[in-house]
């Protein structure tokens, strides 16, 4: 069973999805089980026979929470009980352990809890699991360096793409037009929740350097969240507004990709991202912040570029010259497709976690 407060956009809910969908389930049964209702990505559930359990959990704090959960757990009676992010990690464990699950384990997915009051609390409960783990090497020792914890005992699997689906295709123009965007411009994109980890605001002060000297490119920015007027307003305000396209959370992610001529990811901190997968899975070139796990993915000069998170002029450079260079966007395209299918696929990452879980039960049983 799959512990996630919620199955909304995100990635650590992309990486859950995928791994229900696509792992053997002639050997494995799967549940996912959300704090709070199921969200937005429950239809993408493929497999029927996985089960989908609402806590409806109470807001604020909700005591009641462990003991559902502990009741749901008796009755569906899981092998190995697999926590998501801070947010499951305490309730998860308690109602695992009065309900006697032999197995616990934890997923750490990107953002690090570094309050000081949670540290300790999280080292605890990390030790008691039966493995720890976390999706990058960089995004490990992050843990072990913020947490304290000893890095040998963190074990990394890495996120997977589905390299059937997202791959090149034409650019789909009747979408391009319902999207709003201009058919003889190129796109520049990125794909992300609008929140401040994200960092869109920086892309929209680069781009604004873009259009000053370029006439024929447009922003799209995929996705929503709790920034968007206030990045709506930026974009009015550094007089740009009428190149951005704001196009709201897509279904659609693989055709919107391939609309794009240049992507970019402008955070300030990831784990490892999964929408520079998918961007390099459809042989897109990626320009990305040189931060947490995006080094091990963007070889710089070679399947895309790596720039500075707070540097405007650096980031507009690195656009502009993509822009201005189809054959280097075509090299640094190719070079991302060719690493994620040897490096990310989908079905490595869910023959990792076959063999975690197999390995946990034989531990504590036999097939």
């Amino acid at each position: 069973m799959h512990l996630i407060h919620q199955l909304g956009a995100g990635g650590a809910e992309n990486g859950i999805i995928n791994i229900v969908n696509h792992i053997d389930q002639s050997k494995i049964e799967s549940a996912i089980c959300a704090f709070v209702g199921q969200g937005t990505q429950e239809g993408r559930v493929r497999t029927p026979q996985t089960r989908l359990f609402d806590l409806n959990k109470k807001p604020g704090n909700d005591f009641g929470l462990p003991f559902r959960l502990r009741r749901l757990l008796k009755s569906w009676q899981p092998d190995v009980l697999h926590t998501h992010a801070w947010g499951t990690l305490c309730e998860g464990f308690l109602a695992a352990k009065m309900a006697g699950v032999s197995s616990i384990v934890h997923g750490e997915h990107g953002t690090i809890q570094e309050k000081a009051r949670n540290l300790p609390i999280q080292r605890y409960f990390w030790g008691l699991t039966d493995q720890l783990l976390s999706v990058s090497e960089a995004h490990k020792m992050r843990l072990s360096k913020t947490v304290g914890y000893p890095v040998d005992n963190i074990q990394v699997i890495q996120n997977g793409v589905d390299t059937a689906h997202f791959c090149y295709r034409k650019k789909n123009t009747a979408l391009q037009e319902m999207l709003g965007l201009n058919k003889e411009h190129r796109i520049v994109g990125t794909v992300g929740r609008f929140m401040p980890v994200k960092n869109q605001d920086f892309l929209i002060k680069a781009f604004r350097g873009i259009v000053e000297t370029d006439d024929h490119v447009s922003l799209l920015l995929v996705g929503d969240g709790p920034l968007k007027e206030s990045l709506v307003s930026l974009a009015s305000s550094l007089g740009v507004l009428d190149r951005v396209v704001f196009s709201g959370r897509r279904s659609d992610v693989s055709a919107v990709l391939n609309l794009m001529d240049v992507f970019v990811l402008p955070s300030l901190s990831e784990g490892m991202s999964n929408t520079i997968l998918e961007a390099m899975s459809c042989a897109l070139p990626v320009i990305a912040t040189d931060v947490g796990g995006n080094p091990a993915l963007v070889k710089h000069k070679k399947s895309g570029l790596l720039v500075p998170s707070d540097d405007i002029f650096t980031l507009a450079s690195a656009i502009g010259n993509l822009l201005k260079h189809p054959e280097l966007r075509s090299v640094y395209g190719q070079a991302g497709r060719a690493l994620v299918e040897s490096e990310y696929s989908l079905n490595k990452m869910v023959s990792r976690y076959e063999g975690l879980y197999g390995d946990l039960f034989k531990q504590k049983g036999s097939f």
